[in-house]
């Protein structure tokens, strides 16, 4: 958020009666950058999907939807709790 906040397209401010939270604000600066990336990230989508038809690119985002899904934290976590260790690639049990 630094980098943002440096760059001017974030501000920062404190939080009255919080010493620790700070307060986030996209400046315009930051929402032409946002803008800007949704068109790049536009095109790059059409171009990697070139070639597939409207079932194809339905599937692949169904099956990009459950692999970001898989990634997202067990219940547990959200609530603070540390869920299961991830095994190490390669690991055995005893």
């Amino acid at each position: 958020m630094n980098d943002l906040e440096s760059r001017g397209a974030l501000a920062l401010q404190p939080r009255p009666g919080h010493g620790r939270i700070l307060d986030a604000q996209l400046t315009d600066k930051g929402r032409q950058l946002l803008a800007e990336a949704d068109l790049l990230t536009e095109a790059i989508e059409d171009r990697m999907t070139t070639g597939l038809d409207e079932q194809q690119r339905q599937q692949l985002l169904h099956l990009l939807q459950h692999c970001t899904t898989a990634l997202d934290p067990p219940p547990e976590a959200q609530q603070g709790h540390p869920g299961p260790e991830t095994p190490q690639k390669g690991a055995t049990h005893h």
